[in-house]
């Protein structure tokens, strides 16, 4: 992230992140037994993956910048998502559910939205670039 951020700012950074992580995860939605690969079909559930991974980066930037780059924070959050997603699969017996795993993919993207108008392009508090 540092290295992007030299070059560009925090919401292009976090989004160039977003998508080079969302395809590091894409051979996970082909080996059996993974989390990505109970969701279901993997060319829908991918997309909505991407989609909730790149939000998650927006956020996870958010958090790593607005806590003087301290990776604890961004740690804990993504942590608590992780058990969020298989908290769910639990409650479905193993099958992500397309509204459920759609309404969180909505809220990520949501909050990352907001969090980017509030916060502007260099995703800092009180900044408005």
């Amino acid at each position: 992230m540092d290295r992007l951020l030299e070059r560009w700012n925090a919401l292009v950074s976090s989004l160039i992140l977003g998508v080079l992580w969302a395809f590091w995860h894409l051979p996970l939605f082909f080996i059996p037994g993974t989390t990505q690969q109970q969701m279901g079909n993997p060319v829908p559930m991918f997309t909505g993956f991407a989609v909730e991974v790149v939000a998650m980066s927006v956020l996870l930037t958010w958090i790593y910048i607005n806590t003087a780059r301290s990776i604890w924070g961004a740690i804990l959050f993504h942590t608590a998502l992780n058990y969020m997603m298989n908290l769910v699969l639990m409650v479905t017996n193993g099958t992500m559910g397309s509204a459920a795993y759609s309404t969180g993919t909505i809220g990520l993207v949501t909050l990352a939205v907001i969090v980017a108008a509030v916060h502007g392009a260099n995703l800092k508090r009180g900044s408005h670039e």
